[in-house]
C-alpha cells in the first residue's frame, strides 16, 4: 500500500460543489456511419460546466470556440481549446472533452471517404479569420449545392496544422492522483508543495 492509499478524506483539501453537465456519446470507428456533407458544422453554448465521456466519432472533428475554453483529452494528454486555436480529432480517436459554463463551441465534422487525415493523431488549428468565415458560411441555410461544394474545397486548401499548440500531459502516478483530481476541480488551487506534501506524507521532493 502506497501513502496515497491512506490519506483519509479530512486529509483532503476541500472542493466547492461544481453543477457539472455530464454527457455521453458513443464510440464509433472511422467511416461506420454515412456523412450526409464533405463538411458539416454544429454549434451549442453551455450553460453549465460540461464534461463528454471518452467517445469517438465516424467522421474527423475538429473542435473549436467561437468563446470561452474547452479542452479535448487523449489518454493522460489535454490540449486547450480557444477562439483561435482548435483541435482536430480523426476518426475513429477516442478522446474526452469538457467545456467551461457559458463557452460557446463549434464543431465541424469531415466526411473520411472525402477528406485526408490532416494528421496521424491529433492537430492543433489556427482558426485565422478566413477559416472562421468559411465554416460559418457553411451554416448558411440558403447555401446552394455549388456554393457550398466551392465553399468545402476552399476550407480543405487552407486548413493546415497550426505551428504551436497549448497542450498538457497529466502525470498516471497514483501518488500525484489527489493533486491531479484537485486541480481538475479547481485549476486555481493554491495548495504548497510544502501542503501537499504534508497531505501526501511524502517529501516536499517527491510533491
Amino acid at each position: 500500500m502506497g501513502a496515497a492509499d491512506v490519506i483519509s478524506e479530512s486529509a483532503r483539501p476541500l472542493r466547492p460543489h461544481r453543477s457539472i453537465d455530464h454527457r455521453k456519446l458513443p464510440v464509433h470507428q472511422a467511416g461506420a456511419l454515412p456523412a450526409q456533407q464533405v463538411v458539416s458544422a454544429f454549434d451549442e453554448q453551455v450553460e453549465r460546466e460540461t464534461a463528454w465521456a471518452p467517445h469517438s466519432h465516424a467522421t474527423h472533428e475538429l473542435l473549436w470556440n467561437e468563446s470561452g475554453v474547452s479542452t479535448a483529452a487523449v489518454g493522460n494528454r489535454v490540449w486547450t481549446i480557444t477562439p483561435t486555436l482548435g483541435v482536430w480529432i480523426p476518426a475513429g480517436l477516442v478522446h474526452a472533452a469538457t467545456a467551461a459554463a457559458g463557452t460557446w463551441y463549434r464543431t465541424n465534422h469531415f466526411d473520411v471517404t472525402r477528406v485526408p487525415r490532416l494528421a496521424q493523431g491529433v492537430a492543433v488549428v489556427q482558426i485565422t479569420p478566413l477559416l472562421r468565415l468559411l465554416f460559418t458560411r457553411l451554416t448558411s441555410p440558403e447555401l446552394s449545392a455549388s456554393s457550398r461544394g466551392l465553399t468545402e474545397k476552399m476550407v480543405l486548401d487552407v486548413i493546415e496544422p497550426a505551428p504551436r499548440e497549448i497542450t498538457v500531459t497529466i502525470p498516471s502516478a497514483p501518488l500525484l492522483q489527489p493533486i491531479v483530481e484537485a486541480l481538475r476541480d479547481d485549476p486555481g488551487d493554491r495548495h504548497s508543495p510544502g501542503d501537499w506534501s504534508r497531505t501526501l506524507g511524502v517529501s516536499t521532493e517527491s510533491a
